[in-house]
């Protein structure tokens, strides 16, 4: 799936979807600066969710940190096969 994020501090970002049954941080780059304050993240990031039909594709996302989170889209992504 993609996520599209607003000015996300990365760092507490987590994800989970029925299959996995854990929670497992999104891997993205975070950006600190030089005095330790972490930069804010716009753009996509691409999550890998192995997840199959018995699992419904239920997939739930939480933050952590009190620092902002801005999820502007959730996209699936789907392979399919011939």
């Amino acid at each position: 799936m993609i996520l599209s994020l607003l000015e996300t501090d990365t760092t507490g970002l987590e994800i989970t979807s029925l299959m996995r049954g854990r929670w497992e941080p999104v891997r993205i780059p975070s950006i600190v600066s030089p005095n330790g304050m972490a930069n804010l993240f716009t753009g996509n990031v691409e999550v890998p969710i192995e997840d199959s039909w018995e699992g419904q594709g239920r997939v739930k996302i939480r933050h952590t940190n009190p620092t902002p989170c801005t999820i502007r889209a959730f996209t699936p992504v789907f392979d399919a096969e011939p």
